[in-house]
């Protein structure tokens, strides 16, 4: 992995983070996005109290962790009896079970910090709280909503390490973001999450892949090669 290619992502990320966050505050588009699925009469987002909305929220995330648990397992099974499953490196193998504890350990660390609150939690949404724009001052009385970035799209974000590892090429890393951004989106329909919110966690997620990777000294190799555990 070059380091260029690290240099790259963190600015093309850095350029995409900065230009959404001006328009979110100097525009309403984060809330044209959601009030498309708010419901007036109901008061409520359209997937908010709807079963499916808890089955597209639970069970792909479900399974988003069981494919990370599985590299876990077979990075222990490395260590351990050295044998392996996957037709991929050991360092590779073990890069993938790094960013499934990184990513989400990373997004939820700086959501706990975060001051903005889900959609449904404001007031215009029948919530309780006024609507903070990223660079607003909250007021010293203000309760912090910990809800940007996207702990959700963390869990799936990931995936994309995977595809890293493989024969890279930006075309397979879009899809693999946008239908991502697809299985996130539920959250924008149940008023969990703003669409900025998402996008910030997969800028986040972009940036971590290819600076560990880097680290590392991935290579995206189609064979598995042998080198003392990949350390």
């Amino acid at each position: 992995m070059q380091f260029n290619s690290t240099i790259k992502a963190f600015f093309i990320s850095g350029l995409i983070f900065l230009s959404l966050s001006l328009m979110i505050q100097f525009t309403d588009f984060d809330l044209f996005i959601s009030n498309l699925f708010y419901l007036e009469q109901e008061q409520q987002f359209i997937l908010q109290s709807n079963k499916w909305g808890r089955i597209l929220h639970d069970y792909p995330k479900y399974l988003s962790i069981l494919i990370g648990l599985t590299f876990v397992f077979q990075s222990l099974s490395l260590i351990i009896k050295n044998k392996k499953l996957f037709p991929f490196s050991n360092k590779q193998i073990y890069f993938v079970s790094l960013m499934f504890f990184m990513v989400p350990l990373v997004i939820n660390a700086l959501r706990y910090f975060s001051l903005m609150h889900c959609p449904r939690d404001l007031i215009i949404y029948g919530g309780m709280y006024d609507y903070l724009r990223i660079f607003d001052t909250a007021p010293m009385d203000w309760q912090a909503g910990q809800c940007s970035p996207s702990a959700h799209a963390g869990s799936f974000l990931p995936l994309v390490s995977i595809v890293f590892i493989m024969r890279y090429k930006i075309s397979k890393a879009l899809i693999m973001y946008a239908l991502i951004f697809l299985l996130t989106s539920v959250q924008i329909l149940r008023g969990a999450h703003f669409f900025s919110h998402i996008v910030f966690s997969i800028l986040i997620a972009n940036v971590l892949i290819f600076i560990v990777a880097d680290w590392m000294k991935i290579r995206q190799s189609p064979r598995p090669q042998e080198d003392n555990l990949g350390l």
